[in-house]
């Protein structure tokens, strides 16, 4: 016992000796080095020399606190910017492949929601058809694009859950809707400042149908998780002003029809104990929003030169009309996926350009076969998500029709904003799986304890 005692002391003053070594000089000369070499790269590359310090901040951001890059999934797809790796990845992307790998781990600990796991089996259909056609069609343009619409489904699935079963719901609903709310007043002024003309389709950068969408979305779930959100109605009425004012700012048509379906699904699919609450915002809305791209649909169309020709209203018509063409030449495997960034098919056809419909872009990369995996996925993935009527699962169903009926009039495999729906679907399923847990009473871990009342 006795000569055991100096080796346990000696042992504790060596890791107190290591601590504190690690404390006065490891954490100073790892920080100081990484400033000479960011000042390096800043004067040589000064872009690299970004996405350096950005690698930098992420991983401490990790090391404290993993789910912080979860929370940063929803309001990153307000920056659309690239890095300058391959042919480019946007940054949405690069935050949600990082929180998708972080989820696994945690889900593993905390237990996937099934929900969750039935819309992973459907999405399989699609991959498996996906992989068919890779397979056909070989190309590495086509297995990265195969893998992209795999992270935008699948990854923001497994992070939703992650952030609602860690508690962190309403600090991430709240990020989305307040970036969502000064973004949008940003695009209103500029808007109002260009007469809400054409001069303003493409606010700070960003396109409009993009933005749109997001804008969309963020009022989707303003509406449906209201009670997730937890703010006071006068600043959830702010926020939709908001974000409804950076919608009008964007001139999106697409997207404002796309929130009037979204709108309805939320309205129909809620409690009736909630109806009379929300008939008469959600009424407001959808005729506000519907008489404005009714509006906008029917100058475009007034103008029959441009109608032929140039407008929006021309080039999806042009662009789907070449797309069919193409399908019609390779009717049951189409031509490959993301076949429309190879150069070799717009000399072919100017027209063949990226699809406004997504259905036809499925016939035309993948044929019959593509086209019904994507079809088999949603109609799928929407039969999981109608068996469960909590506010977030009734969000999520929201938000995925909203994206649907944007992507039969615009391009649908986005970064940003195709994820966006199943983030809160995510959570949707896991808010689902909780209450399930409780009503069956099952015990519940210790980590999920309390999650009812967020």
């Amino acid at each position: 016992m006795s000569a055991g005692r100096p080796v346990q002391s000696s042992l504790t003053m060596l890791t107190r000796f290591k601590s504190l070594w690690t404390l006065i000089l490891v954490g100073p000369l790892v920080c100081a080095l990484f400033g000479l070499l960011s000042g390096y790269l800043a004067v040589r590359e000064p872009k690299l020399a970004a996405a350096f310090i950005g690698l930098g901040a992420v991983l401490a951001l990790v090391s404290r606190s993993p789910i912080s890059i979860a929370l940063l999934v929803a309001p990153a797809s307000f920056n659309v910017s690239r890095l300058s790796i391959g042919r480019g990845i946007a940054l949405p992307d690069v935050v949600l492949l990082v929180a998708t790998i972080l989820s696994f781990p945690a889900l593993a600990r905390l237990g996937t929601p099934p929900g969750v796991t039935s819309i992973r089996r459907w999405f399989g259909v699609y991959f498996v058809a996906m992989l068919a056609i890779v397979v056909i069609h070989p190309s590495s343009r086509s297995l990265i694009e195969a893998g992209h619409r795999t992270l935008l489904v699948v990854g923001p699935l497994s992070v939703g859950a992650w952030i609602y079963l860690s508690g962190r719901t309403r600090i991430a609903l709240r990020l989305l809707v307040g970036v969502a709310a000064v973004a949008g007043v940003i695009l209103f002024i500029y808007g109002a400042a260009h007469s809400f003309g054409s001069s303003a389709s493409l606010p700070l950068g960003l396109n409009k149908n993009y933005v749109g969408s997001i804008f969309g979305l963020s009022i989707i779930v303003t509406l449906a998780a209201s009670r997730e959100l937890e703010l006071k109605p006068e600043l959830r009425y702010a926020a939709i002003a908001a974000i409804g004012g950076g919608l009008v700012g964007s001139h999106s048509r697409a997207a404002m029809l796309a929130l009037v379906v979204g709108i309805f699904v939320w309205f129909f699919r809620t409690h009736s104990d909630y109806r009379k609450q929300s008939f008469m915002i959600a009424a407001v809305l959808a005729a506000a929003f519907l008489t404005y791209a009714g509006y906008l649909v029917s100058s475009q169309i007034a103008d029959k030169a441009a109608t032929q020709n140039t407008n929006s209203v021309a080039v999806r018509n042009e662009t789907e009309n070449a797309t069919i063409a193409l399908w019609r030449t390779s009717r049951l495997v189409g031509v490959g996926i993301y076949y429309y960034t190879d150069p070799a098919y717009q000399e072919m056809n100017p027209w063949l350009v990226a699809p406004t419909n997504a259905v036809v872009e499925a016939l035309a990369e993948g044929g019959i076969v593509l086209a019904a995996g994507f079809i088999i996925f949603n109609v799928g993935a929407i039969a999981v998500m109608l068996r469960y009527r909590n506010p977030l699962a009734v969000a999520g169903l929201a938000c995925v029709a909203d994206r649907l009926a944007h992507g039969m009039v615009d391009i649908f495999w986005t970064a940003g904003d195709a994820s966006l729906p199943w983030l809160i679907v995510g959570m949707g399923m896991a808010q689902a799986a909780v209450i399930g847990r409780r009503e069956s009473g099952e015990s519940e871990r210790p980590e999920m304890r309390g999650l009812l009342t967020q």
